[in-house]
This record gives C-alpha cells, sequence and structure tokens, in this order.
C-alpha cells in the first residue's frame, strides 16, 4: 500500500487559497464581461464621440461599455461611475498589457490579479502603474473621449 503525502496546514491553505482566488477572479470577470458590451468607433477630430440615448447601460450608475477604436492599441471603458460621471480609461492593464475586465466597482486583470479602482488606480498588483485615463467631456447626453494622440 503506497504511502500518503501528509501536507502541513500552511501548504493546505496556500493551496486552497489559491483555487479560491482562482475562482473568484474567473467570476468577477465573467460575470463582469459578460454584461459589457463592445463596439467599434471611430477618432474624428480627435475625440470619440458617444451618445447615451444610443447606449442605455451608460444612463446607470456602474453601467459601462468597450470601445474598441479604430487606429488605437487598444480598447477603453467608459464607465458611469455615480449616476453622472463617466471615466474613460485603457482597457490594457498597465503590467503586461492583458485587458481588464469591468465590473460596478473596479477593473480587472485576468491575467495576474491587477486590481484597478473606477479611476483606473492601482489598487492591488502587481500592475504598479494606473491604467490610462482619458479626459471626458459631458453635454447634453452627449460624452466626448479626448484622445490624446501622443499617449496611446
Amino acid at each position: 500500500m503506497a504511502k500518503k503525502k501528509q501536507i502541513n496546514r500552511r501548504e493546505f491553505l496556500e493551496k486552497s487559497g489559491a483555487g479560491i482566488l482562482g475562482s473568484v477572479l474567473a467570476i468577477s470577470i465573467g460575470a463582469g464581461c459578460a454584461i459589457t458590451k463592445t463596439y467599434r468607433s471611430s477618432v474624428q477630430n480627435g475625440r470619440i464621440v458617444i451618445e447615451t440615448r444610443q447606449h442605455p447601460e451608460l444612463l446607470i450608475a456602474g453601467g459601462s461599455i468597450i470601445i474598441e477604436p479604430d487606429g488605437m492599441l487598444g480598447p477603453i471603458i467608459l464607465i458611469n461611475t455615480d449616476g453622472k460621471t463617466f471615466n474613460a480609461v485603457s482597457a490594457v492593464c498597465a503590467h503586461m498589457g492583458c485587458t481588464v475586465g469591468v465590473t460596478k466597482n473596479f477593473f480587472l486583470c485576468p491575467c495576474h490579479g491587477s486590481t484597478y479602482d473606477l479611476e483606473g488606480k492601482v489598487v492591488r498588483g502587481p500592475a504598479a502603474k494606473s491604467l490610462y485615463k482619458f479626459k471626458t467631456e459631458v453635454e447634453n447626453g452627449t460624452i466626448s473621449i479626448i484622445i490624446d494622440s501622443g499617449k496611446q
């Protein structure tokens, strides 16, 4: 009869903790991404213009869309943070370049677990830099994302 290898309490907690963290990340990203729609858009005169009436998900706090701008290196997340404020951040993780997922309360990288707040600031690494944040202007149901061509 083969002798079973016993593991100590520390090894057990490390192994089960990693499994739980992986499950939580998968559920968080899966739930967030499943409700976030992606749209293609063009950049005109240094702006991406979004009409909220065409994107009802942006009318509620936590509602977001992902924009894939023509000619840019990666997608942009546009999120309504509190019912009236809109943040636009690069969806490219500052750690290794993976595309972050969107939840109602934060952005999460599926590759290594970096977490960002809704401003794009790092909450938990390994990323050391924030997501690039674009300036937004809101007027009469129109959101303009200002593209600085030198930054992307």
